[in-house]
């Protein structure tokens, strides 16, 4: 009572109070970040390891049962583990209970574990893969095409653009699809390895060790007062990208012979298998972009000003999708419903009150309830998808029907 009182006697102040929070509310609605669906934690990861060659009873003794192990010391986690013939997958569930914005930590502790553990894994197996990022909702994305240039050429122009992106605050996450990265193909020559007396399996065991440093039981261990250390003796990291190095490594062959593994074996550059994208038949090299606060707008403007800032040909050609282009389909659908809802909520006020000034009072206070939809968001810094439109709608339902009661009470004062 005693605030309709005040609102009554001191109207130019709450007129003034009304206009700067509606002035600062609109120019929050264009910070905000825009997304159609909302962004979530998924509170699940999988441990994923590769171990070539090995039977099921193999992988679950030498690798499965050692990731369990050590995901097992982490509190309140659940872990379950498949082993099939050269593949192993652990799953790690933490507890529902952890907040979302602890859960990037609980993944970074799972990490810590599985490198601890990486050392210990058989010769041959491939280090483990943690995989934790179901939950992430990408805002936009941003397509490069063109018919005259390759893959590569296009992945170089968005790698430039991605490090720029990266550098703008505001910006969650950025990620490049497309890209296939270039290895090393060693190509065995089965008859000569035979005149050897030695196996595929002899010269991948030898690569391997090389390129990741051999397990526990095959390196040597210094031994202080306190502790004992693992010694991993393995190729310099800039090395082990080099044709002419890994061409020369000795492959041993029988009790103190060996032969250069070029002698055994073909060795060539060649495409990896990362990812190949297309667009009606044209190599496509794709950015996406998560906003962290700074509005799908920006990020857009942005990514437009290092893409005209390396003055690419003119035959290379970019385009939008993802949830911006979605967002802008829902929001002006979820736009046109909130309009029909308000033209039926005026048709229906006119008719009952038998006027058409005091439905403008009513319906006038759905702008300013929307106010406090955008204070709410910026302060929780979360960003405007479809839920919120959806209650939106529902707001105005709830708005107009205080309205109603209180020009009801009004009147009969």
């Amino acid at each position: 009572m005693k605030i309709i009182e005040y609102s009554i006697k001191n109207r130019i102040v709450v007129l003034f109070a009304t206009l700067v929070l509606t002035l600062a509310g609109v120019i929050s609605y264009f910070r905000l970040g825009k997304l159609e669906d909302p962004e979530f934690k998924v509170k699940e990861a999988i441990v994923v390891t590769l171990y070539p060659g090995a039977s099921p009873e193999s992988v679950e003794q030498e690798v499965t049962d050692k990731i369990e192990m050590a995901l097992r010391k982490i509190p309140n986690a659940d872990v379950d583990s498949v082993s099939k013939a050269s593949y192993s997958e652990v799953h790690i569930k933490i507890d529902e209970s952890t907040p979302s914005d602890k859960v990037d930590q609980e993944w970074d502790v799972v990490r810590k574990k599985i490198n601890d553990v990486k050392t210990s894994l058989p010769l041959g197996a491939l280090p483990p893969v943690v995989l934790d990022d179901y939950g992430d909702v990408y805002g936009m994305f941003f397509a490069i095409t063109s018919e005259g240039f390759s893959k590569e050429e296009l992945y170089n122009y968005a790698k430039e653009i991605r490090k720029e992106l990266e550098k703008t605050d505001g910006v969650a996450k950025t990620t490049l699809f497309g890209n296939s990265d270039t290895v090393i193909e060693v190509l065995v020559d089965r008859d000569k390895i035979a005149s050897y007396g030695i196996s595929p399996t002899v010269i991948a065991q030898t690569v391997s060790y090389y390129m990741l440093g051999g397990d526990k039981a095959n390196t040597a261990t210094l031994k202080t007062d306190s502790e004992e250390i693992d010694v991993l003796v393995r190729l310099p990291k800039e090395k082990r990208n080099d044709i002419n190095t890994l061409s020369s490594l000795n492959i041993k062959v029988g009790d103190n012979k060996f032969v250069k593994l070029s002698d055994v074996a073909t060795l060539q550059y060649a495409e990896g298998t990362s990812e190949v994208r297309k667009k009606n038949g044209i190599y496509t090299v794709t950015i996406s972009g998560n906003d962290g606060g700074v509005g799908l707008g920006k990020i857009q403007s942005k990514i437009i000003e290092e893409f005209n800032n390396l003055e690419p040909p003119s035959t290379i050609s970019y385009s939008w999708g993802g949830q911006s282009e979605n967002m802008q389909k829902t929001m002006s659908q979820l736009s046109f419903a909130l309009s029909i809802s308000i033209f039926l909520i005026y048709a229906l006020l006119a008719a009952q009150f038998e006027s058409f000034i005091l439905p403008f009072i009513i319906i006038g206070s759905i702008p300013l309830a929307l106010i406090g939809v955008i204070w709410g968001l910026v302060v929780l810094r979360q960003p405007i998808d479809i839920m919120v439109m959806i209650g939106v709608i529902l707001l105005a339902g709830v708005v107009v029907n205080n309205a109603i009661v209180l020009i009801d009470f009004i009147k009969t004062m």
